[in-house]
């Protein structure tokens, strides 16, 4: 995948992307569904705009149209094609929608499936046996990271392990130099690397906890996911 789309994109900006995966998070938090459903979701966004310019008014079709296609993909139920385009305030057609879903396969010649960060980080955190509160910490980080279109110059992998490292080293973990010495967990992932995207993975939640975009700040602030969002106050 092309990471520096955007140079192509000449109808896109990078707050366009924050606004609508912002939204898509929002949608599927009211939803409840699969964490592999949302990952993906903005997977297939970002795999097809690297390919195809698409315009603005296009940019929430193409978000709806890739979150169908991987509710199919995980989800057992999901909303049928007129409440989909509910959700978009009906701002395009049940055919607009059809044929953007159509476009979009096409385009991917069906080549979505991929593992994403929340897998790595699953893992991991079972691997540890984090605490809820912990695991919770490392998801906030893990949506975060969603947003940040600038994290793409990192490999899934890395991006759920340096949440790993970035619940470790928060909470005191001792063992959090286990990430890093097994290839087993790391895949070849160099330490540098790892710390350079927990860096930057806390940078960017610092700098979005100042911005209007709140879906992920409100989702882990509730009593469920055990108020780990004003942890990083």
């Amino acid at each position: 995948m092309n990471i520096n789309y955007f140079n192509d994109q000449i109808d896109l900006n990078y707050q366009m992307r924050m606004i609508l995966i912002d939204w898509i998070i929002s949608i599927h938090s009211k939803l409840n569904f699969k964490l592999k459903t949302l990952f993906q979701t903005v997977h297939i966004i970002d795999l097809y705009l690297s390919k195809i310019k698409i315009s603005r008014t296009h940019y929430q079709l193409l978000g709806v149209a890739c979150f169908l296609i991987s509710c199919k993909e995980n989800e057992v139920y999901f909303p049928k094609l007129q409440e989909f385009v509910h959700l978009a305030d009906d701002s395009f057609s049940v055919d607009d929608l059809k044929k953007m879903e159509k476009n979009v396969m096409k385009v991917l010649d069906f080549d979505i499936l991929q593992p994403t960060s929340d897998e790595f980080y699953c893992i991991l955190s079972k691997f540890f046996e984090f605490n809820e509160k912990q695991h919770f910490f490392g998801e906030y980080f893990l949506f975060s990271s969603l947003v940040d279109f600038y994290i793409l110059k990192y490999n899934y992998s890395t991006i759920g392990i340096a949440c790993i490292y970035i619940v470790m080293k928060f909470f005191g973990l001792k063992q959090y130099k286990n990430i890093y010495s097994s290839k087993h967990i790391t895949g070849g992932v160099k330490p540098k690397e790892i710390k350079n995207c927990a860096k930057d993975l806390c940078f960017f939640v610092k700098e979005l906890s100042k911005s209007s975009l709140k879906s992920i700040h409100e989702k882990y602030s509730l009593k469920e996911f055990g108020f780990v969002a004003n942890l990083c106050q």
